[in-house]
């Protein structure tokens, strides 16, 4: 999903921006880089749960549900014929 891989990208770029301001003079660029890759493997892994479930509210959000969309709505308007004999 596009938001698991925004949230994930966007957690390194504020860790690394706030690491870079906070040890400016000589920053850690051993431990930014390990920290990054680090970062960009787990935390789209945590966060995938959380993502599935915004993806799918924003879907509901944008496009509602209509009658018919529903599979147990189909079945409703057309019942299975009988078997012919």
């Amino acid at each position: 999903m596009a938001l698991n891989l925004i949230v994930a990208e966007g957690l390194r770029l504020l860790g690394l921006a706030l690491t870079l301001v906070l040890t400016w003079p000589a920053p850690p660029w051993d431990r930014l880089q390990f920290g990054s890759v680090v970062g960009m493997v787990v935390a789209p892994l945590l966060f995938y749960p959380y993502a599935k479930t915004l993806g799918l509210a924003f879907d509901l959000f944008f496009r509602p549900v209509e009658p018919g969309d529903r599979a147990d709505d189909l079945s409703a308007e057309h019942p299975p014929s009988s078997p012919q004999r």
